[in-house]
């Protein structure tokens, strides 16, 4: 009886063993989330993510900055009514607001490189054809203002979050603050350009000619992911 006792026990201990192992090797493997890296400036400066990003936000800036610049003085031309410049900016300034949190929740739905295709491919639409507002009056004219106030809010709320993505948040104010040095450089070009262009072409062409920029930020931002972080963004 203690031989058949003993058999018994180690018939079920080596049960509980082999019922253990299965029960391990069923268990789901956790996978590890991979850690950003994050890049110092001098890395940042020899990505070509960056320079990629800085173009794109040199381009946005820049018909931006042109568009806050002109859209009054252009509307002037064809609108004889200060209050309603005053209300269409507040609208305008209202909307502004509020899509940069639109913008934000798409990107964290989509991706950076899907929420600026979308603004950019918008805002080369509005330039194509703002100067036809003309023929449509005030409604027309503060429809066009309000959309491209929208379309403006993506550029403050979006290369933030590429550069923190892309490079790390580590050094993020650092390397935000070498990437924002291209809204420099595009308020300089817009400066030393815009007056001579306006007085030879007029205000269509040069909406016209200004959609270039917002078409050639779609480009470089649709191509991202060839750079080293831009799989990072789409």
């Amino acid at each position: 009886p203690n031989r058949r006792q003993r058999r018994s026990d180690s018939c079920e201990s080596e049960a509980k063993i082999i019922v253990d192992e299965e029960s391990e090797d069923s268990e789901p493997e956790v996978q590890e989330t991979p850690q950003a890296i994050s890049l110092s400036p001098r890395e940042v400066l020899k990505s070509s993510t960056f320079y990629c990003l800085f173009i794109a936000l040199f381009c946005c800036s820049f018909y931006g900055n042109l568009w806050y610049n002109l859209y009054k003085t252009f509307g002037e031309t064809f609108i004889q009514d200060d209050m309603f410049f005053a209300i269409a900016f507040s609208i305008g300034t209202v909307a502004n607001a509020g899509a940069r949190i639109g913008w934000g929740f798409l990107t964290d739905k989509t991706s950076f490189q899907v929420s600026l295709s979308i603004a950019a491919c918008m805002s080369t639409v509005l330039l194509l054809t703002v100067p036809m507002t003309a023929l449509f009056g005030k409604a027309v004219y503060l429809l066009w203002l309000t959309m491209m106030f929208i379309c403006l809010a993506a550029t403050h709320t979006l290369f933030i979050t590429a550069a923190v993505k892309c490079f790390g948040s580590e050094h993020k104010a650092t390397n935000y603050g070498l990437l924002i040095l291209s809204t420099t450089l595009s308020g300089i070009a817009l400066a030393m350009g815009t007056e001579s262009f306006l007085t030879v072409i007029g205000y269509n062409w040069v909406f016209i000619c200004s959609a270039t920029f917002p078409f050639v930020a779609f480009l470089i931002t649709s191509s991202i992911k060839v750079t080293p972080q831009g799989h990072l963004i789409i």
